[in-house]
């Protein structure tokens, strides 16, 4: 089984330049980097672990609760 938890560089500036903002007893982490500010998780799920966590949501919500939503969404949008 790959690693569930990477690390990685900013998205903005590319760096690993930086600071804890917020962090939790287990593996949940909010780092500001130093260079520009962008907060991101880090370290976050593996884009396999993340994957997977999707795909068993959609299985197990099913389809027609993203079309529902979808629905609601564009009657709140039509009625406004």
């Amino acid at each position: 089984m790959q690693n569930e938890y990477e690390y990685v560089n900013c998205a903005i500036c590319g760096h690993d330049d930086t600071a804890v903002w917020y962090a939790t007893d287990g593996q949940t982490q909010i780092v500001r980097s130093q260079n520009d500010g962008l907060l991101y998780r880090n370290p976050r799920l593996s884009q396999e672990k993340h994957r997977q966590q999707m795909t068993d949501f959609v299985l197990h919500a099913g389809v027609n609760h993203f079309v529902r939503r979808r629905q609601e969404i564009l009657n709140r949008e039509a009625e406004a």
